[in-house]
Order: C-alpha cells, then sequence, then structure tokens
C-alpha cells in the first residue's frame, strides 16, 4: 500500500472476481491510492454462470472481456505519450483528476489546496493566482438556476460553472466565501440572522424556487457580525435539492429527525417540497 501510494500517480485498473456458491462473478474498477485508496466500481456485477442455451448472458460476459481488453490498450498508450508523462508528474493523486473549469469562453486551471469534512468538497486556487480562491464541489444533481437566482438576489456565493460529467456526476465551481462567512453555530438563530434568512426565503419563494435542504450546515453568517441591516448578513449554500415548488421532491434517503436536526413534521421522504416547511424550519 506504500509503494502504490508514494510512486502510483495514475488511476489503477482493478478486476474484480468473486465466486460465490451459486458461481462465478466478474467486475471491473478504478482506483487511486493517497492517504485513502479512493476506489469507483465501472459495471455491475457480472454474472459467468448461466445455461448454455442462454446467449444473452454469455454476450454480455463477452462484451464485458472484450471491453476491459480495449479499456486496458488504450490506457497503455495514452499514459505512454510524451506530453502526458510530465503533466502526470503535476497530478495530485490525492484530490479529483478534474482541474479545469469554464467560465464563458475562457478556461480556467485551478489547483486543490484541501478537502472540507471528509466530504466530496474542496479549497482550490487558480493555477496562475494563489490568492484567487474557489470552492469545488462534486455531487449527483444540482440546481443552477435556482443558485444564480439567489445570487441575483445577493444572498449566496457567485456561481463560476457548472460541469456535467457522462457519469451523472456535477462539478459545481464557486466563489470561496469563508474568509467573510461562517456557518453557524448555535440554535436558536439569533433574530437579526433569524430576519435576514427569512428575508432570503420570502425572496426565494417569490421566484417560484425552493432550497430544499435549510439546516444549520447551509446558512452561513458573516464572521465580523451581525448588524441590524441588510440581506447581507448571512448567504444560503447547497443548492443540490433546489428547483420550482411545483416540481421538485426529497430525496428518498433523507435524514428527517435527529437531535441535531429537527425538519418540519410534514416532511416526507419522496415527498414535495413546500416553501411552506422551508420557513417552519426557522420556527
Amino acid at each position: 500500500m506504500l509503494l502504490l501510494h508514494n510512486g502510483e500517480r495514475c488511476p489503477t485498473c482493478l478486476l474484480v472476481c468473486a465466486t460465490l456458491s451459486t458461481g462465478p462473478y466478474i467486475s471491473a474498477a478504478v482506483a487511486v491510492y493517497a492517504d485513502a485508496p479512493n476506489v469507483q466500481i465501472l459495471n455491475s456485477v457480472i454474472p459467468l454462470h448461466f445455461h448454455p442455451s442462454d446467449y444473452k448472458a454469455r454476450a454480455t460476459g463477452e462484451r464485458f472481456i472484450c471491453a476491459l481488453c480495449q479499456l486496458l490498450s488504450d490506457l497503455k498508450n495514452y499514459y505512454m505519450t510524451s506530453a502526458l508523462s510530465q503533466q502526470l508528474l503535476h497530478l495530485q493523486p490525492q484530490f479529483p483528476f478534474y482541474s479545469v473549469y469554464t467560465d464563458g469562453d475562457v478556461s480556467h486551471q485551478f489547483v486543490y489546496e484541501k478537502q472540507i469534512d471528509q466530504k466530496a468538497v474542496f479549497i482550490a486556487h487558480l493555477q496562475d493566482n494563489l490568492e484567487d480562491k474557489i470552492f469545488v464541489k462534486f455531487t449527483r444533481c444540482y440546481r443552477e438556476d435556482a443558485h444564480r437566482a439567489a445570487y441575483a438576489r445577493g444572498f449566496t456565493p457567485k456561481l463560476q460553472a457548472v460541469k456535467r460529467f457522462q457519469d451523472g456526476w456535477i462539478m459545481v465551481v464557486m466563489d470561496n466565501v469563508s474568509h467573510q462567512y461562517c456557518k453557524i453555530e448555535r440554535r436558536p438563530l439569533e433574530k437579526n440572522v433569524y430576519k435576514a434568512v427569512q428575508q432570503a426565503l420570502v425572496e426565494l419563494h417569490g421566484e417560484e424556487f425552493v432550497h430544499g435542504d435549510l439546516r444549520e450546515a447551509n446558512i452561513m453568517v458573516k464572521r465580523d457580525g451581525v448588524d441590524s441591516e441588510g440581506l447581507h448578513n448571512i448567504i444560503l449554500v447547497d443548492f443540490d435539492w433546489a428547483g420550482k415548488e411545483s416540481s421538485v421532491r426529497y430525496s428518498s434517503s433523507i435524514t428527517l429527525n435527529y437531535i441535531w436536526l429537527l425538519r418540519p413534521d410534514d416532511v416526507e421522504c419522496g415527498g414535495p417540497i413546500a416553501a411552506a416547511q422551508m420557513l417552519k424550519f426557522l420556527s
């Protein structure tokens, strides 16, 4: 493991074979060995035991083997190119491979600095400007339109780019405002914070959007103190579940009620998200 961590800068292809009581199975995965192994499964497990007359199952196994052989050949050719060999020296194997975003017609290369709270969120800086910090998040869903509507009203960081990948992942890049704002640390909310969040929600609902995941972790307040004036005392973050009130629904895996997180009683797994529920959260 230590040898892989110190010497392996490229993704490693893993062939997973298993024999259970029902028969053999095969799958493929890729891994990057950094401070901790990061493994991503590439396909569903394929059974290699089937009746000789099941031509569809046999063809599935054959296609998998052919695709795997082609993958290994292509990867070998890809990594052996001289230009790429130089690029690999600058890879950050402990971070996501993708490190560029496009703002309009301009591409920006960035360098990861650190991961936040063991989640798929990172602080980074532009390659040509160490002081220009950005926030990079990888998620499975994100409502860009809701975020931009909130930014137009002044209560969320500027969205720089949203990049959608073929495998369903989404990279969200926005301004890093952690030097100005911090997460709230206690409930109930201070009166001025309560009023600012309430005002932000009313304005967002006026655009027919709902946030969808309003809780302490997604509310940030100014580091230099909260005054009695203006909406800019707070910002809202994390628009993964946001959307139009008439169409957006809660995740089926939503956490409902714990000591550290209390949601309104009418919130249900997979149920519709209502503006009134966001306001109830503040009560």
